[in-house]
């Protein structure tokens, strides 16, 4: 709060008093978060004082929603060196002020930079202020995402995934299925991906990453990231064309041999078999249709090469069954069963 010892138009020809900046107590009209922000700035003024702690201490046992306040605004200050880079002539200009001017001055110009930083977060880094986002495709579904700084995920069917992006990481979680992440450059936070005990870190690239019952495979389609398989181990980096995979225990093993192409091929509504084993093509086409498809025994020996359309289990069938002694018979709607034919 300002105070002047009478109005300068009143006393012409006097020179005006040095303004004083008195106690610090936050205007009533403003928040608890306001608030906090202007004791931040204090603190990191360089002219904190016993007086200062005091007072701080008063306003804090004052009102308990003050302590969860001062938290959060600490929380902030912490998180604020990643903002540096882009405020750096603002921080400059607070330094300079804090050496020439006011006792207080100095701290209410870091509060402005506070207050500026939470303004622009959203442009800055973006996302960073949107929370934890949930992302799911049903069954037979592919959707691409484009996240907040324009970096994309293209989700297979029966996939889900969380974004969260903060002020030091653009985090995901790969919960299952399967998706091609493609990473935008120029953003300061690194780009991670976890996937049941482990992790990929990108190092500017497009990956892709399958998650199965029993393991994670993960493939690089351009550029490179690092793999670790569980937590505190050893990063494990990967080049383009590179795949490697990993149990729900975190031992490493080689990935899928196929091409990238054949990996990827289900973003362009396809799947590729090469000299695949009947269970195994029935299993894949399972991932897209609502259906139990049940296998006799004596089949298991058969196999198959060719792309497919995902949506094409009809052709599929009419396909194994001119190919093979088969008969489909369906059970209900939602099952059925290839049974051998004898001749």
């Amino acid at each position: 709060m300002l105070t002047e010892s009478a109005p300068l138009d009143r006393l012409p020809g006097k020179p005006p008093e040095i303004l004083q900046v008195q106690e610090p107590m936050p205007d009533p009209i403003n928040s608890a978060e306001q608030a906090a922000m202007e004791w931040l700035a204090r603190c990191h003024s360089g002219r904190w004082s016993a007086a200062d702690r005091r007072a701080h201490a008063a306003w804090l046992a004052a009102d308990p929603g003050h302590m969860d306040e001062w938290r959060r605004a600490q929380a902030l200050w912490s998180e604020l060196g990643g903002l540096r880079p882009y405020a750096a002539a603002d921080l400059r200009a607070a330094h300079r002020v804090r050496a020439e001017s006011w006792q207080w001055r100095a701290g209410f110009a870091l509060a402005g930079l506070c207050a500026l930083a939470i303004g622009l977060l959203p442009m800055l880094l973006p996302g960073s202020l949107e929370g934890t986002q949930t992302h799911q495709t049903a069954r037979g579904e592919q959707r691409r995402l484009i996240l907040a700084d324009g970096s994309s995920v293209d989700l297979n069917t029966a996939t889900r995934v969380e974004v969260d992006y903060g002020l030091r990481c653009r985090c995901l979680r790969l919960l299952s299925g399967e998706a091609v992440f493609r990473t935008a450059h120029g953003d300061p936070r690194g780009f991670v991906v976890n996937v049941g005990n482990g992790g990929v870190r990108d190092i500017g690239t497009e990956f892709w990453i399958r998650q199965q019952p029993t393991q994670t495979a993960v493939a690089v389609l351009e550029g490179a990231v690092e793999v670790s398989p569980r937590p505190g181990a050893a990063y494990t980096p990967l080049k383009t064309g590179d795949r490697l995979a990993f149990s729900g225990n975190g031992t490493l093993m080689d990935g899928p041999d196929a091409p990238l192409a054949v990996l990827t091929a289900w973003m362009q509504g396809s799947i590729v078999f090469r000299d695949t084993p009947l269970p195994e093509v029935l299993a894949e086409f399972a991932r897209y249709h609502s259906v139990n498809i049940e296998m006799d025994m004596q089949l298991r020996g058969y196999r198959l090469s060719g792309r497919f359309a995902t949506t094409d289990l009809d052709g599929l069938l009419k396909l194994i069954q001119s190919a093979y002694p088969v008969s489909v018979q369906r059970l209900a709607q939602d099952r059925l069963r290839l049974e051998f034919r004898h001749s």
